[in-house]
This record gives structure tokens, C-alpha cells and sequence, in this order.
């Protein structure tokens, strides 16, 4: 992210971050007081963390430890298959409104099919939220 973006903060939630900073990377930041709270009314604006400190953001990513994502989709109910969760051609798992895409589902591991499969899942999601 640090190419696209103006900073990058790493939120550890009162967790210890384990890191091998590479080169170049003497920018990232992090934050290890814990978040209570994603704040935004159309977009991330903010994430309050549990002292009532505020951090003003553009954007946030999820990361939840260092399971896998077969794991939580496991745990959601999704189908997993040598070690990959299972889709239909529109990307959608057994849990209704479930989709996965790119290498968590199996077969090559190219960002072109990725970006592909993460394509045809947004499009599906989307559809299927419309109809809802």
C-alpha cells in the first residue's frame, strides 16, 4: 500500500505485531492501542480506538490473526476441498451470500485469476445484494 498511499498504519488491536520490516518500509506505521470502533457515514472516515483517541483514515483492511481464509470460512460454513473453499461459476460458496475468489478458492495462483475471479464475485455479490 505504500506506493498508492500517503501512510500506512498497521493496528495491531493490542496484539504484539510480529514483523520482519523489509528495506524501504521505514514508513509504516504502527498503532497497538486497541480500535473500538470504524467510523464513517458513505466512507471510512476514522477509527476511534478504546482510549477515545481518533485516527483519521481514508480506508481500512481487515486482518483477523494469521488464520487462513479457509479457516474463517470454515467456521462460516463454507465447503472446503484439499484445502480450498469450493465456489460455484459465480464464485458464491454454499453460505448464502458467501462468495470467494482468487487463491483461497485453488487452482493457479496468479494475480490475473484473481483479479478475474474477483471480479465475477463483486459483480455476483452485487446482484445478489439487489435483490435482496
Amino acid at each position: 500500500m505504500l506506493p498508492v498511499a500517503k501512510s500506512v498504519t498497521i493496528l495491531t488491536n493490542e496484539e504484539e505485531l510480529v514483523e520482519n520490516r523489509e528495506e524501504g518500509l521505514e514508513d509504516l506505521q504502527v498503532e497497538t492501542r486497541g480500535v473500538s470502533e470504524i467510523v464513517g457515514e458513505n466512507k471510512v472516515e476514522a477509527v476511534t480506538l478504546k482510549e477515545g483517541a481518533k485516527l483519521d483514515v481514508e480506508g481500512v483492511f481487515v486482518a483477523v490473526g494469521t488464520a487462513s481464509s479457509t479457516d474463517f470460512a470454515r467456521k462460516l460454513g463454507a465447503f472446503i476441498n484439499n484445502n480450498a473453499i469450493q465456489v460455484d461459476k459465480d464464485m458464491a460458496t454454499n453460505v448464502e451470500g458467501l462468495y470467494a475468489c482468487g487463491d483461497c478458492t485453488g487452482g493457479l495462483l496468479q494475480i490475473s485469476k484473481a483479479v478475474y475471479e474477483g471480479t465475477k464475485a463483486g459483480l455476483a455479490c452485487s446482484k445478489f445484494l439487489r435483490g435482496r
